[in-house]
């Protein structure tokens, strides 16, 4: 791992990791919506996606998960966290290895989004012993949607910024 490509990932987790913070601390924008948030550190692991590696976007979700937890959870929260961003980074990848000419980073976005959502509404039934927590999921895809879109849109933003510039590690965007 080269020096620059080991400083990117540096930045690019103390970002996820102010995200989480953040958006920890903040209401959520959309109060209408138990648990809601808009996702900010999808940003963050999209651009690792695209310009680094899977395994390294992996780290940098785990490493923002536990410190996030740490600083603002529970031990319930934590695993809540653990379930959705890794569900999300698993279809994120997936999603992605069809392609940009098949799917956008904005499809990717939602996708992770959806998915995120579903780690943790699995998680909720484990802790709560019912599966009728799922009744939730059609009011949670809908905003999956609309913040996976908002998240694609900017990260796909910043990436033809950063594309531009001498910041990335990997020149293959």
């Amino acid at each position: 791992m080269t020096s620059k490509k080991i400083v990117f990932s540096a930045i690019l987790a103390s970002l996820a990791i102010i995200f989480g913070l953040i958006e920890g601390m903040l209401p959520s924008p959309t109060n209408f919506v138990l648990g809601a948030k808009l996702g900010l550190t999808n940003i963050v692991i999209l651009i690792a996606l695209y310009t680094l590696d899977v395994k390294t976007a992996l780290k940098i979700n785990l490493v923002r998960v536990t410190l996030v937890a740490l600083l603002l959870g529970s031990f319930s929260s934590f695993y809540y966290s653990l379930a959705g961003a890794m569900l999300s980074l698993f279809a994120m990848c997936l999603v992605k290895h069809l392609g940009q000419e098949k799917v956008s980073i904005i499809g990717v976005s939602v996708m992770g989004s959806l998915f995120h959502h579903l780690g943790q509404l699995a998680m909720a039934s484990i802790f709560s012993k019912t599966w009728m927590i799922f009744n939730y999921l059609p009011i949670l895809s809908l905003v999956g949607i609309l913040t996976g879109v908002l998240t694609g849109v900017l990260a796909h933003l910043l990436l033809g910024y950063l594309a531009h510039t001498s910041i990335l590690p990997l020149n293959h965007l």
